[in-house]
């Protein structure tokens, strides 16, 4: 089953609001439930997971509002739906897959950069510097012990969200990706660091 949304890693979260189409019902607003575990941001009351929105607003186009400890960002978004059946799925009853592509600029709060390069270049070796994909996993296990940085600084966001409806109306969440790449260069391979994150989220409000 083809699906418009990517690879999905790590570990984030998300409480949102998002305009979907189901399968014989017309366009309504979900909330999608999640917890927030990345480290490298402000954190929630008495220093647990703290939660964030997201809230989609257009038809076919239209705008991803992401607010959460970090910040806000606001992207150009587009949602895409696809419609079968699958011998596999459901019973082999119709379902519908709505996609959600978000992506664009925005001034956020991250886990300190700077943190992050000296973690990496502290636990690598200088032939591993050498090598992309080992600096990037070094980044990523970098991210838990970097502190928030001192204040909001530029990224590019990429956002995926994917929701299947079913019959009788049953929604799930499939999958939701959340990618922050710091606009200032890195000094590591590759030249940029970037944070992926794969939350957890059910449908409802807490």
């Amino acid at each position: 089953m083809a699906l418009a949304i990517g690879r999905i890693v790590c570990a984030v979260s998300a409480i949102g609001w998002l305009t979907v189409i189901t399968s014989g019902v017309s366009a309504e607003a979900l909330a999608l439930t999640c917890e927030q575990h990345d480290v490298g941001t402000p954190r929630g009351a008495g220093g647990g997971p703290a939660d964030m929105t997201l809230a989609y607003d257009g038809e076919d186009t239209g705008t991803l509002t992401v607010k959460g400890p970090f910040g806000e960002m606001s992207l150009p978004a587009t949602k895409q739906l696809k419609e079968g059946s699958d011998p596999s799925i459901n019973g082999g009853k119709p379902y519908t897959v709505t996609g959600i592509r978000a992506a664009g600029p925005a001034t956020v709060v991250m886990p300190d950069k700077a943190a992050i390069e000296d973690c990496v270049t502290g636990k690598l070796s200088a032939e591993d510097l050498k090598d992309r994909d080992i600096v990037f996993l070094a980044a990523m296990s970098c991210v838990g012990s970097a502190p928030p940085s001192a204040a909001a600084v530029p990224i590019t966001a990429d956002m995926e969200i994917a929701l299947i409806a079913t019959e009788p109306a049953n929604l799930e969440i499939m999958a939701v990706y959340m990618k922050r790449t710091f606009t200032e260069a890195s000094a590591l391979p590759g030249g940029t660091i970037t944070v992926e994150s794969d939350p957890g989220c059910a449908i409802g409000t807490p």
